[in-house]
C-alpha cells in the first residue's frame, strides 16, 4: 500500500508539472499583448514557476490591463524589482496606471505594502517626483499613512505642488485618523497657500466625492476642526474653509464663519452692508422718465457672505420698502439692487459708497430723480 501511495503521487507530480511546463512555453512563445494575462495565469496555477519565468516575461509584456495586472502578481510573488524597472520604463499615462493597480491591490496584501515602501527608500526622490505616492490615496494601510506623513512631515520643499499633491494621498489614505495630524500641520505652516490646501485636505479625508461615498464620522470630525481653527486663519484660508464645511455637509457653520471672515469690519450692531436700490418708471406714456433711489443700511448678525447679501436684500426690502413708482406710473418699470462687497467699518464709509453709487447710476434722461434714505434692513 505504501509502494502505491508513492507511485500514485509521483503520477500525480508528473501530471502536474507537464502542464506548467507547456504553460511556461507558452508564455514564452506568445505575443506581446497576451503575455500579462497568460503570466498572471501561469503564476495563480504554478506559483513555484515564477521565479523561472518573470525575469523574461514582465518586460516583454505591453501596458494594457493583462500586462497590469501581471505587474501586481509579480510583486505579490516577491518579483519586485523586476515589476519596479518595467513600470519606470512606461510612458506617463501608463506607469501611473500601472501603479495605480498596484495602488489598488495595496489594501489586502502586505507584500504590496511592502514593495511601496520598498521602492519609496530605493528610488529615492523619483518615487515622490514620479508620482508613485498617487496611488496610495486609496491605500489606507498604516504603514502607507506613515510613508506619506513622513515625507510631509520634512515640510514643503521647492516643489510646492508635490508637497500638496502628497497631502491629498495622506488624508484620503488616513481618512478619520489624518484629523488631527492636518491640524497639527495647519499650526506649523501658517501661509494662506498652505492653510487653503491643509483645509481642502480635510474633505479628503472625509472621503468626498468618493466612490462609497462620504465617510460621516470623519466629516464631523473635521468640522470641528476646521471651526476651531478659523479664527487664526488668514482670509483666503477661511475662505476656503467656509466651500470645505459646504462640501462636508455643515452649511451652517460655513455660514458662521462669515463672522470670521469679516471681524475687523464689525460694527457695535453687528456687519453693516451698503444697499442702494434705483426704480425707473417711463411715466406719462413715456414722455417722463422718473427715478427713485433708495439707499440704506443692512445688517447682519455674521451668517451672511458677499455672495448672499443680494438674495437676502431684495428679499428683505420688497417686504420692508415701498417700491411702487411703476405702478405708480401704471407701467412696466425697472427695478435693479446694489450690494457693497464688503461690509463697512463705519457709517461714513457707507454714505460715501451710497451717495457714488446712486451719482453712478443716475439717468441722464429723467426728469426727475428722487433719492430716499429708508430705514435699516434686517438680514
Amino acid at each position: 500500500m505504501l509502494v502505491l501511495s508513492v507511485m500514485l503521487s509521483s503520477m500525480t507530480a508528473f501530471a502536474q508539472d507537464p502542464d506548467c511546463r507547456g504553460m511556461s512555453r507558452e508564455l514564452a512563445e506568445a505575443n506581446p499583448s497576451q503575455v500579462g494575462a497568460m503570466y498572471v495565469k501561469l503564476v495563480e496555477a504554478c506559483p513555484g514557476y515564477a521565479g523561472r519565468v518573470t525575469q523574461s516575461a514582465i518586460p516583454r509584456a505591453i501596458p494594457n490591463e493583462g500586462g497590469r495586472a501581471a505587474a501586481v502578481a509579480a510583486v505579490k510573488v516577491g518579483q519586485g524589482d523586476v515589476a519596479t524597472e518595467w513600470i519606470s520604463g512606461l510612458q506617463p499615462d501608463d506607469r501611473a496606471k500601472a501603479i495605480g493597480a498596484l495602488g489598488k491591490a495595496c489594501n489586502d496584501n502586505e507584500q504590496v505594502q511592502d514593495f511601496f515602501i520598498g521602492a519609496a527608500s530605493s528610488m529615492g526622490d523619483s518615487f515622490w517626483s514620479d508620482r508613485w505616492y498617487r496611488a496610495l490615496g486609496v491605500c489606507h494601510a498604516v504603514p502607507i499613512q506613515d510613508l506619506l506623513w513622513t515625507e510631509l512631515d520634512k515640510g514643503i520643499g521647492a516643489d510646492r505642488t508635490l508637497f500638496f499633491g502628497i497631502l491629498e494621498a495622506y488624508a484620503r489614505s488616513a481618512e478619520g485618523g489624518a484629523v488631527p495630524r492636518l491640524t497639527e500641520l495647519s499650526k506649523r505652516l501658517r501661509e494662506p497657500e498652505a492653510e487653503v490646501n491643509i483645509i481642502n485636505a480635510f474633505s479628503d479625508a472625509a472621503q468626498v466625492g468618493g466612490i462609497d461615498g462620504m465617510n460621516v464620522q470623519t466629516a464631523k470630525a473635521a468640522t470641528k476642526a476646521i471651526v476651531e481653527m478659523a479664527p487664526s486663519m488668514s482670509q483666503k484660508g477661511v475662505e476656503q474653509a467656509r466651500i470645505t464645511l459646504i462640501a462636508l455637509g455643515a452649511e451652517l457653520e460655513s455660514d458662521e464663519l462669515a463672522a470670521t471672515r469679516y471681524a475687523d469690519l464689525q460694527q457695535e450692531d453687528g456687519f453693516v452692508w451698503g444697499v442702494v436700490v434705483s426704480e425707473t418708471a417711463p411715466c406719462k406714456g413715456g414722455k417722463k422718465v422718473m427715478q427713485r433711489m433708495h439707499w440704506a443700511r443692512a445688517v447682519d448678525g455674521g451668517t451672511t457672505w458677499a455672495d448672499q447679501a443680494l438674495e437676502k436684500v431684495q428679499s428683505s426690502a420688497e417686504v420692508a420698502w415701498e417700491l411702487d413708482l411703476a405702478s405708480r406710473c401704471k407701467v412696466e418699470g425697472e427695478t435693479t439692487y446694489h450690494v457693497s462687497n464688503l461690509p463697512f467699518a463705519t457709517d461714513d464709509e457707507l454714505k460715501a459708497w451710497a451717495t457714488s453709487q446712486m451719482e453712478e447710476l443716475t439717468n441722464a434722461g429723467a426728469k426727475k430723480v428722487f433719492r430716499v434714505e429708508e430705514e435699516p434692513l434686517n438680514l
